[in-house]
């Protein structure tokens, strides 16, 4: 006989695999669609494979309620999902705030954090509830005892655009969770974007300009008041397909 090894969370499914490979039903949830997806994929099982990548393409509204956002992103990536990939990473890029906020966030990878980082349309807030997240992330790790992560912490916190924040908010940089390992990192970078602040309007304009390979300076999709405002659309859900 032939004894099967799976993950520990495909086991608890492996029932609804078997009913699907004899009967073709089954009953998908947040609970059990990835584990189900990770059993398609490694048993070929096409057909199931392609009914959890689109129960997940259209249910990912709710992933952050589950706390899946970052799990499903990432398996998609690994094993080449790539309309599933594509779609978590646009949900993230537009939920940035709450995702951070959710535990399945610290699991990310470093490589996907910095990816994210990196992007000019990633709606946010603002700069400091980014650095918020992505410190708390990086916390995660040093409570991990992660022997590299202060090495690569550097690295991450310059993907952080220190100018794009308010002097209150520059202000508490120090006070942060990673405040005390980061010290020095942190003075040199409210210098520099306190500097920034003092400069006219011109100035800010010209510095813009002629840094625009300089992501420092460029704005993200902020939603805070100063950035943005909101638009408000009374039963959105009630309204024709064709209106909307």
């Amino acid at each position: 006989y032939i004894v099967l090894k799976e993950e520990p969370g495909c086991i608890h499914v492996f029932g609804d695999f078997l009913k699907y490979i004899y009967t073709g039903e089954v009953h998908l949830s947040h609970y059990n669609v990835l584990p189900l997806l990770m059993l398609a994929d490694k048993y070929n099982v096409l057909d199931l494979r392609d009914v959890c990548v689109d129960y997940m393409c259209c249910h990912l509204v709710s992933t952050v309620q589950h706390n899946q956002a970052v799990s499903w992103l990432q398996y998609a990536e690994l094993c080449n999902h790539r309309d599933l990939a594509r779609t978590c990473e646009d949900f993230i890029k537009w939920n940035f705030h709450k995702v951070s906020c959710t535990s399945d966030f610290l699991l990310m990878e470093r490589e996907v954090l910095m990816h994210f980082l990196r992007l000019s349309d990633l709606v946010i807030h603002d700069e400091y509830s980014l650095f918020q997240g992505v410190a708390r992330w990086i916390w995660h790790q040093i409570c991990r005892s992660d022997a590299e992560i202060l090495e690569d912490a550097l690295e991450i916190l310059s993907c952080i655009r220190f100018p794009m924040m308010t002097p209150q908010h520059l202000n508490l940089l120090d006070k942060s969770l990673i405040g005390d390992h980061f010290r020095e990192f942190f003075t040199d970078k409210v210098l520099h974007s306190m500097t920034y602040h003092a400069c006219s309007f011109q100035e800010k304009q010209t510095i813009a300009r002629v840094s625009h390979e300089l992501t420092d300076f460029q704005p993200r999709n902020y939603t805070n008041d100063l950035w943005s405002t909101s638009l408000t659309i009374d039963n959105f859900l009630t309204l024709p397909v064709h209106d909307v």
